[in-house]
């Protein structure tokens, strides 16, 4: 761990298990807004409720698991990836470092994708006919760029303000997103406008369509389990003990109705046609055919949603390089918090840079989305197996909130699911036209990024020798625990 103690403390307990639930709102939003339908257009209404509905279920299964571990290192920044470290160490210890960076990977670079697609968005409602401003390399640089542009820094400012501010400001860009969603849950059914007939499932391809059904899953990989967001800000929840658990769980169980029944009111509505020929559109035509012309007002809940979605983005990946730099996974420069109010400023400014250059300089962001997708489930996996291996390993460690032992089953049977949807999705780049062998070896390429800095920490920053395996406590020290062992009554099985 870095000698830095003094940045910890820095840390500030600010936020309620409401303020949880808002920062996933807007990943939640964006991802039925601009992604569900083009699985929709893949295989059907009822496929993509199988594959997403059931990996929402799998993701509310997964934070489940997550809260846990969460309470177990309640003063610990950095997420599932941080668990994952704990876990693996004491066997593998570069585990950690390649989990955490392919974890910052998937969180941060979404800034410069969602960005692009919200310019997109913005270009073609209010400037169909901007073109082409000028020309960098090979990217046409126009309307959608500079839209992202200025979305990509004003996220930033608002984390920099502080964390407060910024779960304010997603309720607020979230408000209208969600009475659009409950609208197209509930207003076709009443009014009768709503019908099934329209409803396939139509897989193919190898395996009687696994194959496709499996690679779908890894595209969706980062929107559907996105509610474990929640374990990185754990130690900002002014009561860890009752508001990550709290936050959490409601936030999976709100992802899982949001990705049920939210498409199959606007499919019902304007009918899956529609919806394949429309993928993200769509969304304007249900609501038109519902309350009438106001395609430029569902435009802007959509952009809001997903501003909200950019904000969370922005936070979650700072803490994550702040997380792993503090456990001594990478630089020393990173670990650093804000005096202020302990916000990890630096680290989101490297966010804010390399997605600026993304952006102006990358003429697609799909090869990079495809390694940032494959370090985040890679990630999940291994952090789903340290549940695992820690009620194994420690089993003396207090676990305030401590689930029943058949989720201990449940995480196996989640592990293997994991590990294959990671594997075929990443050896099959073609499956759903998200990549091709140039993207698997550039994934590589980028992941490895989170073993180089591990050693040049190690070795050159903190003059240690590099051991492949740590010693890994039974039970906490007072550097590694400060939240006290639960009392009776607050600390029940689940």
């Amino acid at each position: 761990m870095s000698d830095s103690a003094d940045d910890s403390d820095l840390i500030r307990k600010k936020l309620r298990w409401t303020d949880g639930m808002a920062m996933t709102l807007g990943i939640i939003t964006t991802g039925i807004f601009t992604s569900i339908g083009y699985t929709i257009g893949a295989v059907g209404l009822w496929g993509m409720l199988l594959i997403w509905a059931g990996a929402a279920l799998i993701g509310l299964l997964q934070v489940v698991l997550y809260s846990e571990m969460a309470l177990m290192f309640p003063d610990k920044t950095g997420g599932i990836g941080m668990y994952a470290h704990e876990a693996w160490r004491k066997y593998f210890a570069p585990i950690g470092p390649l989990c955490v960076y392919g974890y910052w990977m998937a969180w941060s670079l979404a800034l410069s994708a969602v960005g692009l697609t919200l310019g997109e968005l913005v270009a073609a409602q209010w400037f169909p006919d901007s073109g082409t401003f000028f020309t960098l390399g090979s990217v046409h640089v126009g309307v959608p760029h500079f839209v992202a542009a200025g979305c990509i820094i004003l996220v930033w400012l608002v984390n920099v303000l502080g964390i407060k501010l910024t779960v304010r400001l997603m309720w607020v860009l979230n408000s209208g997103a969600v009475v659009t969603l409950l609208i197209f849950i509930f207003a076709p059914i009443v009014a009768g406008q709503w019908s099934t007939s329209s409803f396939t499932m139509q897989f193919g391809g190898d395996w009687g369509g696994v194959k496709l059904a499996i690679g779908l899953l890894y595209v969706a990989g980062w929107n559907v389990y996105s509610t474990e967001i929640i374990a990185t800000f754990s130690p900002e929840f002014e009561d860890t003990r009752r508001d990550v658990p709290k936050a959490a769980i409601s936030s999976g169980i709100m992802l899982l109705v949001a990705f049920t029944l939210a498409p199959i009111g606007a499919a019902g509505t304007v009918g899956q046609a529609d919806v394949s020929k429309n993928p993200v559109s769509y969304a304007i035509d249900a609501f038109e055919k519902i309350v009438g012309p106001a395609s430029g007002l569902v435009t802007v809940i959509i952009c809001a949603s997903m501003f909200a979605s950019m904000a969370a983005s922005t936070g979650d990946a700072g803490r994550a390089l702040y997380g792993l730099a503090r456990e001594g996974m990478t630089l020393k420069q990173l670990d650093h918090v804000s005096k202020r109010n302990g916000m990890p400023v630096r680290q989101m400014t490297i966010d804010l840079v390399i997605n600026l250059l993304m952006v102006f300089f990358l003429g697609s962001t799909i090869a990079v989305l495809f390694a940032s997708n494959f370090g985040y489930l890679l990630c999940t996996t291994f952090a789903v197996a340290g549940f695992v291996l820690l009620r194994k390993d420690r089993p003396d460690w207090p676990r305030p909130l401590k689930l029943r032992t058949f989720w201990v089953g449940i995480a196996c049977g989640i592990v293997v699911i994991d590990a294959v949807v990671t594997i075929v999705g990443f050896l099959n780049p073609k499956i759903t036209g998200y990549g091709n062998a140039d993207s698997i070896v550039i994934a590589l390429v980028l992941l490895s990024f989170g073993p180089i800095t591990f050693v040049i920490r190690k070795k050159l920053q903190d003059r240690q020798p590099l051991n492949l395996r740590e010693d890994a406590p039974a039970v906490p020290g007072a550097d590694d625990y400060t939240m006290s062992a639960p009392q009776p009554g607050l600390a029940p099985e689940v």
